[in-house]
């Protein structure tokens, strides 16, 4: 496949600091989508054109236009694609999504569940409805319309809708019934102890009594809420804070892994590698190649990893930088 920097990005910022909202829609190919992603906020991708693969952990899905792709929080994963390979992406909190969807349907489930058994390549019928609603989110953003803040975050809802209605879960999700938005945030404290820049590691002792529970029943219910154990999301997440350091600042990784929580720069560069597959310096590497070749990309990397004002506040700066260099 011949590499090819994204050329076209398009970033609707969150309106409401309380519910962000990122959107992105362009090419596909930038050094930095083989090596990965890890973000706070859970992505739905849909493929608008071309060939895609999507990775999470060990499992790859080839994808086709209208099919999609579901990622947890601090879930690491990376795509590529043919050449003029197009994607939709919409990365959300789950606070964004307050509701259950009509009918009282859980979509957390979708989430939680497996990397190979979430819902994503449909039906002819259901890949023509969801390419339809990408298209109808790309206008949306481009044109901003009256409402079109509205118009977007209904069709997030219709999106979880479509992939939610006929999928029938398997393995461990079956065999329990699905997580709801109120399960959510009774793991919310928990969720909000796991902050960038904290320096020490969050104990399942400290989330448990955070959220007013024992430690048996805390574990059991953030598992079945989130998809890992509590443990493996405070790895995930300080992995993916560090991440997002070696593409926004020049910090050395010792004081990297300090800020983190990291035992020392080695105990980072290990974690590092067994998620991403490279070294620290090869992903600060080739993600800057990303950067340079469009500042507009270092949203990707800053937004959903830290608290929603500090996220208004990010999106703002970017969105000024991008305005700038447009000018």
């Amino acid at each position: 496949m011949t590499e090819q920097v994204a050329s076209e990005r398009l970033y609707v910022l969150p309106t409401d600091p309380a519910r962000p909202l990122e959107v992105y829609a362009g090419l596909t190919g930038a050094p930095q989508d083989r090596l990965g992603h890890m973000h706070q906020a859970m992505e739905l991708g849909i493929v608008v054109e071309g060939a895609l693969t999507v990775a999470m952990g060990e499992h790859e899905r080839p994808l086709s236009p209208g099919d999609a792709w579901l990622c947890a929080m601090w879930e690491h994963h990376r795509w590529w694609g043919n050449d003029g390979c197009r994607v939709l992406c919409m990365a959300f909190l789950p606070e964004t999504v307050r509701e259950s969807l009509p009918g009282e349907q859980p979509w957390l489930g979708m989430f939680a569940a497996s990397a190979g058994d979430r819902p994503g390549i449909g039906v002819p019928e259901a890949r023509t409805r969801l390419l339809a609603i990408a298209h109808d989110v790309i206008w949306e953003a481009s044109h901003r319309s009256p409402s079109w803040e509205h118009a977007l975050y209904l069709a997030l809802l219709r999106l979880l809708l479509e992939l939610n209605r006929y999928w029938v879960p398997g393995g461990a999700t079956a065999a329990q019934s699905r997580p709801k938005q109120e399960m959510f945030e009774r793991m919310r404290p928990a969720v909000n102890l796991v902050r960038p820049g904290l320096g020490r590691r969050v104990s399942v002792g400290e989330a448990a009594k955070a959220c007013g529970l024992s430690e048996p029943h805390f574990h059991t219910l953030f598992q079945r809420v989130m998809g890992t154990t509590f443990g493996q999301f405070c790895v995930r997440s300080r992995i993916g804070f560090a991440s997002n350091l070696l593409l926004t600042s020049s910090l050395p990784l010792d004081a990297i892994a300090d800020s983190e929580g990291f035992t020392d720069a080695s105990h980072l560069h290990r974690s590092f590698v067994r998620i991403f597959g490279c070294t620290p310096a090869e992903y600060r590497r080739q993600g800057r190649v990303t950067l340079s070749e469009d500042s507009g990309s270092s949203l990707m990397a800053t937004l959903f990893c830290g608290s929603p004002q500090s996220i208004h506040d990010a999106t703002d700066g970017a969105l000024g930088a991008t305005r700038a260099s447009a000018r």
